[in-house]
């Protein structure tokens, strides 16, 4: 509860409009992905990952997500859900 109090405060003061998720107590989202210490992770719609950073802070390549942020972006998940159907036939 005090993780979902504290994300919620943090969203209102820095007036944020991207999702924002907070892991339970026993931070399972942070053991599966391994996100100690931080990285950058890039999911797409599926709940795929697109793109991983190496261990931060000296290990984030900035551009790398942006690019993988710009390709989901401009994909259209109609078109790779239809693709996904085609291989598998």
């Amino acid at each position: 509860m005090q993780r979902s109090k504290v994300a919620k405060k943090c969203r209102s003061t820095l007036d944020l409009s991207i999702p924002t998720a907070v892991d339970d107590m026993s931070d399972t989202v942070n053991q599966l992905y391994k996100a100690w210490p931080e990285r950058i992770y890039v999911i797409d719609h599926a709940g795929k990952i697109v793109y991983k950073s190496a261990i931060g802070p000296w290990g984030f390549k900035p551009r790398q997500a942006e690019r993988a942020l710009g390709k989901l972006l401009t994909a259209d998940p109609a078109k790779k859900q239809q693709k996904r159907k085609q291989r598998k036939l």
